[in-house]
């Protein structure tokens, strides 16, 4: 486990994206969570914009 993310093998680039990629697509599941929850909380009837706020 330690060799896979030892900087000091191998090209940094691939270790960086290596390590990011995995928590880029956490942020990408995270924003589309928050987008498809406001849509939802924007179709309730008569309560939307109350809920919005």
């Amino acid at each position: 486990m330690q060799e896979r993310n030892n900087f000091a093998k191998g090209k940094v680039s691939t270790h960086i994206l290596s390590i990011a990629g995995p928590m880029i697509v956490a942020q990408l599941i995270n924003v589309l969570y928050n987008v498809i929850d406001r849509i939802y909380i924007g179709r309730i009837p008569h309560t939307s914009t109350l809920a919005m706020g």
